[in-house]
């Protein structure tokens, strides 16, 4: 699987951080994958997930409203 995800805004001081398993209860097993400012997009490898252990989770830089495009592709 592949998910892509793209800052919408065109503002380069609004991003979104970018990681994986950043609601895990385990120490130590947050990933960072990255920020995107805007305009910017990603297509990262995903494993879908059969556990949470594999959540991405996505958090604007500021409270302004921010929108994110996001698609999942499957095989």
């Amino acid at each position: 699987n592949k998910v892509y995800i793209r800052n919408t805004g065109s503002d380069k001081a609004q991003n979104f951080y970018v990681s994986l398993n950043a609601s895990a209860s385990a120490a130590g097993t947050t990933e960072s994958i990255g920020k995107l400012y805007g305009g910017d997009w990603m297509l990262i490898p995903w494993n879908a997930p059969a556990a949470t252990t594999h959540d991405i989770t996505i958090v604007p830089s500021t409270a302004e409203p921010m929108t994110i495009e996001w698609m999942v592709f499957s095989e």
